[in-house]
């Protein structure tokens, strides 16, 4: 679970998936990736543990998309050591920019194209929790 991955990929299969992202899938192909543990590449936009939904025909880096980092498409990332990533991506001749958040410890990572790493897809959507659930008293707001 501290790693990136592709749901199909995970022993625990679609039964974590949020239902309103498989809701919303359509009748067109998605995959579904979990954002590990321990990636922290596009905090605070998309924390680790998040569940993301990724179109695969939209495998190719859009360059210069979007005037802000909301806008900016994220793309899920294989790399060929069996690990994940999902970021903003770059290119320059036959590099693959793997580009955090401006807020993540995160460096950036470069990767020869397609030799050591494809794009999976586009991320299309995402789920995650904002907060820890909390159940005891001490969850309740303060009267004063």
């Amino acid at each position: 679970m501290e790693q990136t991955n592709l749901v199909h990929r995970m022993s625990q299969g679609l039964g974590e998936m949020p239902l309103f992202l498989v809701q919303h899938a359509g009748v067109r192909d998605v995959l579904y990736g979990y954002i590990g543990t321990e990636d922290y590449t596009l905090a605070p936009l998309i924390r680790p543990g998040a569940s993301v939904q990724i179109d695969p025909h939209q495998n190719k880096v859009v360059k210069n998309a979007g005037p802000s980092e909301y806008d900016r498409p994220v793309y899920f990332v294989e790399l060929r050591d069996n690990r994940y990533a999902c970021s903003w991506c770059d290119y320059e001749g036959n590099r693959l920019m793997v580009v955090p958040s401006p807020k993540s410890p995160v460096a950036i990572r470069s990767f020869r194209y397609p030799q050591d790493a494809e794009i999976v897809g586009r991320v299309t959507g995402f789920a995650m929790l904002i907060a820890e659930l909390r159940t005891d008293a001490s969850a309740t707001p303060s009267q004063t």
